[in-house]
């Protein structure tokens, strides 16, 4: 791989860790995990989705970002959340994931799951945290 190349592709590696690159799929096997679900169109067409989670990076004192993708072969989400340490933007990524999860089966007619039932992340509810935070 010539040196041009490799500095390409550092470069889209860390635009996709903080979120601002939409599409990089060869990268998904870089991911910390992953997930595999069924979106189940109201038809009853079935594609598979794939969910990739990144390692939270630092950006600063007390600033992480831990970047997700969401990828199916007719549409793709990527965003990323942020947490004063690398455990909350973890678990507040989980908590986006299903939240993005639910605002797509809701513009695609739709459902995700796993295994035929609930894809299983968790939802984020008012309850979950103090209302000053959410």
């Amino acid at each position: 791989m010539t040196s041009l190349k490799k500095s390409r592709s550092r470069r889209m590696r860390k635009k996709l860790f903080v979120g601002e690159f939409l599409s990089f799929p060869n990268l998904t096997k870089h991911a910390i995990a992953r997930r595999d679900l069924e979106f189940t169109y109201i038809d009853g067409r079935i594609i598979s989705t794939k969910i990739s989670v990144w390692q939270p990076v630092e950006l600063g004192p007390h600033n992480w970002r831990c970047s997700f993708l969401i990828q199916t072969i007719h549409f793709e989400k990527s965003s990323y959340a942020d947490g004063d340490d690398s455990m909350q933007a973890l678990l507040l990524a989980t908590h986006k994931i299903s939240s993005h999860l639910t605002a797509l089966e809701n513009k695609f007619d739709g459902r995700f799951s796993q295994y035929g039932c609930h894809h299983g992340f968790p939802a984020l509810t008012e309850h979950t945290f103090p209302s000053s935070i959410t």
